[in-house]
């Protein structure tokens, strides 16, 4: 997995990010920031159910833009204004982080970045 860092291994599952989210990960306001790591560390050891919507929510199923039509689920963690969007690996306990906005201007998830994370995700379930 050359393209993606392993940020935390929990009971549960894995949370890696690409290495492209990292990096604008790293120029995240660092409350925000901070609050997010503690999200995605508890989500590694505990799961989804230990969360309310406003901290961790489904955004929607999404084409990966295979012949087939597959498409993955793709949720935010979400802190302050910062949203994190990724999806499972189908088969694995891998959740990767895809797609990365760093100021929420609207209640509404932009289905151009959530179409772009479900793409990237289609590809990580290609290597």
């Amino acid at each position: 997995m050359p393209d993606r860092v392993r940020l935390y291994e929990g009971e549960r599952y894995s949370v890696w990010m690409t290495r492209a989210v990292c990096k604008e990960f790293d120029k995240v306001e660092p409350r925000y920031r901070a609050r997010c790591e503690a999200l995605m560390k508890r989500f590694a050891d505990r799961g989804h159910e230990a969360f309310t919507e406003e901290q961790f929510k489904l955004q929607g199923r999404f084409s990966i833009g295979d012949r087939k039509g597959t498409k993955v689920a793709i949720s935010a963690f979400k802190a302050f204004q910062l949203r994190v969007y990724g999806g499972f690996i189908p088969g694995t306990g891998d959740f990767i982080c895809t797609e990365i906005m760093g100021t929420k201007k609207r209640n509404e998830a932009d289905r151009g970045t959530l179409e772009r994370a479900a793409r990237y995700l289609g590809r990580c379930m290609d290597q």
